[in-house]
């Protein structure tokens, strides 16, 4: 024990705040979801209502509750 110390193996190291973030928007839904938001975002930007700001609604909404999810996540894993 003294020539060769505790039989344990080293824990890795914590991920940081950010990367559990970062993994989190990783998924497969999510990233189904931040292309859905860029593609309703795109097509009313293109479309006849696009000086209407109310258009934008559904993609910003899906954006922000992808992003807060996400961050939500984060948090609690990282506790």
């Amino acid at each position: 024990l003294r020539r060769d110390g505790p039989n344990e193996l080293e824990k890795p190291p914590k991920p940081t705040l950010f990367m559990l973030f970062v993994l989190q928007l990783t998924g497969f839904v999510i990233i189904l979801l931040l292309v859905a938001a860029v593609a309703s975002i795109t097509v009313n930007a293109t479309g006849p209502n696009k000086s209407d700001i109310l258009s934008y609604t559904t993609g910003k909404a899906i954006f922000v509750i992808v992003i807060l999810n996400a961050g939500i996540a984060a948090w609690t894993e990282h506790k």
